[in-house]
């Protein structure tokens, strides 16, 4: 690639000059890529892939970063200054703090993927890290949530009080964290790895893992054999 063909990149997309991505450029032979790039490509390959959970996650994500910054975002625009600005944007749209922990922390994984591939040199990393010390955290960034126990004696009767598919929807999701209705319906035999349970809450995108318990086995093994680990959607 040429220094002319770059330079005349820049002046058909009316963008202003940069040095760091002129060398990047020049030096790799690669074509600039923005945010909004980076993001497409990760949704198209995991659709691919149909990891549709993860696709929908990132495609949420890559929304909410465009009502902060709607034109072309380039990696080096990226700094500690704006992503402070972006958790400001979130809360003042109401987002509350995890679903904010989950929109930059997948923001993250895009710029780390993007370096992987050469389109921003690690140099321009704005989250903490062990070489940046003093960089951008969303450790701060989580959802208060007061917790609501219930007893052995209480499951109990829950237990003697009814039976049959209803039981195993709520004892699921008691086993499984309180995970939600609309989102146990969508579970698929696919978002279970080994022992664990993946999936993307609908709500807010964010990403849980868990690990099942033997009683949630137990449970899953009565509806083995469908397209949905529960036949809520597949009976419509």
């Amino acid at each position: 690639i040429t220094a002319q063909r770059i330079v005349d990149d820049y002046l058909l997309l009316n963008k202003p000059f940069d040095f760091e991505e002129f060398k990047q450029r020049f030096l790799t032979g690669k074509k600039s890529v923005t945010v909004y790039d980076m993001f497409d490509s990760i949704i198209q390959e995991n659709r691919a892939k149909d990891k549709i959970n993860n696709s929908e996650a990132y495609k949420v994500a890559k929304q909410s970063l465009m009502k902060f910054r709607p034109g072309n975002v380039a990696f080096q625009d990226i700094d500690y200054k704006f992503l402070k600005a972006y958790e400001k944007h979130l809360f003042e749209r109401g987002v509350n703090g995890g679903g904010a922990n989950h929109y930059i922390r997948t923001l993250r994984a895009c710029y780390r993927e993007a370096m992987k591939r050469g389109y921003v040199h690690p140099d321009c990393y704005p989250f903490r890290s062990q070489l940046k010390p003093n960089g951008y955290t969303f450790a701060h960034l989580k959802t208060k949530r007061k917790v609501r126990a219930i007893n052995l004696e209480d499951l109990q009767r829950i237990k003697d009080f009814t039976t049959g598919f209803e039981l195993d929807l709520w004892l699921f999701s008691y086993y499984g964290g309180g995970i939600n209705l609309w989102d146990i319906a969508q579970l698929k035999p696919a978002n279970i790895y080994s022992e664990y349970l993946h999936y993307v809450r609908s709500k807010t995108g964010e990403e849980f893992t868990i690990k099942l318990r033997d009683e949630a086995k137990e449970i899953l093994k009565k509806y083995e054999g469908s397209e949905y680990l529960f036949p809520i959607l597949s009976s419509f």
